[in-house]
């Protein structure tokens, strides 16, 4: 019989080569293919890359039009290029980060509630057309959410120990790190902030913990932040990102030096506004997300009412729904054909709810039933079965024909649907 460590370290070897090998293999199937940003973000990212690669790290490529741009996930890439490299290095790294992520997905739920729930949603996680197709692209998203995970794991760490001051700490520098991947982990950094303030102002802990975060948070990204000011004036410069906070459009958000300010939009619009928009916003992200993992979509929302109804988690839930409504705020700006704005910062939580839902369903609403219908309680393993069956064959419809429509409609088409 193995041990408890050698099983886990069979299943983290097992899923990591299943994700390693998905991904690399639709990494060679699209390589040398117009499926990548070529004449937009990829280039952005390969130029800055190409940069450091040459020796210039002073960051000078924020005055040239790509200050929405962030230098880490570049950085890392340049590390590997050389003059005749093509653009498989850079799907390649996010393949490696695409694999890992499935690990800390299972490390981080296996850690929360058990190895059965942990396998769950890394086979889940793992065969998502969604974080598939998110690792052969070349974007940041992957390292984002790679980094999101240790961000998250920290963070529910010390809302369990918080006097242990190690979670706080490596908290705030992912925090950090993530920020330096992709500018809108600046509004989880404010998120969590408002979490530790909480803390100090109401439950009167020491405000050393919020200071901490805050310290680590500036000395890690101190680079962008010193550049910012030097190139752009204004240390949190990111161009038009700004604008999503307040625009009524697409294109009106993507206009650059034309800043949106909250004056500008609080002088046009009522009350009546806002709540239309959030409530615009809250529609559209809904109908994204459920045009992809319907099923699973379906299960995290039922987690989220389970959770507030009894009072679970109920600091992490605030900071998700706070998440989703800021998204939601920011929806009519952002309102691009594509679901990966929206779709990867809040999927860490999502598969949380959805854990919290499977086991409301198990060890509540189950048990109920079967307590008080006899049929049930003595089939109770095969209608667990049953439901376990309709889950996976409803999921593996999904996939299959999510993936159809990649072949038929090209990567990008399809990611942009």
């Amino acid at each position: 019989m193995l041990s408890d460590k050698k099983k886990s370290i069979y299943i983290i070897l097992i899923l990591f080569m299943l994700a390693f090998i998905i991904r690399l293999g639709l990494t060679i199937y699209t390589n040398n293919s117009s499926w990548d940003f070529a004449d937009g973000d990829a280039g952005h990212y390969i130029q800055i890359a190409e940069q450091f690669n040459n020796g210039n790290y002073s960051l000078d490529y924020l005055k040239t039009g790509k200050a929405h741009r962030q230098f880490l996930y570049p950085l890392i890439c340049s590390i590997f290029i050389n003059k005749n490299s093509n653009t498989f290095i850079f799907r390649f790294i996010n393949v490696i980060f695409g694999s890992l992520m499935i690990i800390i997905c299972y490390l981080f739920i296996n850690k929360q509630y058990n190895r059965g729930y942990a396998l769950l949603v890394s086979i889940f996680s793992l065969l998502n057309v969604y974080l598939i197709a998110i690792s052969v692209i070349i974007l940041t998203e992957v390292l984002f959410l790679f980094l999101l995970f240790f961000i998250l794991c920290f963070l529910v760490k010390y809302l369990q120990e918080k006097n242990n001051l190690k979670n706080i700490v490596l908290c705030s520098i992912f925090c950090g790190l993530a920020y330096l991947t992709r500018p809108n982990a600046l509004s989880i950094f404010i998120l969590i902030t408002f979490v530790l303030l909480y803390f100090v102002i109401i439950k009167k802990e020491k405000i050393r913990n919020l200071f901490l975060f805050i310290f680590l948070f500036l000395i890690v990204t101190s680079p962008s932040i010193i550049a910012r000011t030097l190139y752009c004036h204004n240390p949190f410069y990111h161009e038009y990102l700004s604008n999503f906070l307040w625009a009524d459009s697409f294109e009106q958000a993507h206009v650059w030096n034309s800043p949106i300010t909250a004056y500008d939009y609080f002088k046009t619009h009522n009350i009546l506004d806002m709540i239309k928009r959030e409530i615009q916003g809250v529609r559209f992200i809904l109908t994204k997300e459920f045009r992809c993992n319907s099923i699973f979509n379906l299960f995290w929302m039922i987690g989220i009412f389970v959770s507030i109804i009894k009072r679970k988690n109920i600091v992490l839930t605030v900071l998700f729904l706070s998440l989703f409504f800021a998204y939601a705020w920011m929806a009519k700006g952002i309102s691009f054909n594509t679901i990966r704005i929206f779709y990867y910062p809040l999927y860490p939580f999502m598969l949380i709810y959805f854990v919290e839902s499977i086991i409301f369903l198990k060890e509540d609403l189950f048990k109920k039933f079967s307590e008080r219908w006899i049929i049930i309680k003595k089939n109770e393993i095969l209608i667990l079965k049953a439901f376990t069956y309709t889950f996976i064959f409803l999921f593996a419809t999904e996939l299959i024909s999510e993936l159809s429509k990649i072949m038929s409609m090209g990567m990008i088409k399809w990611y942009r649907f």
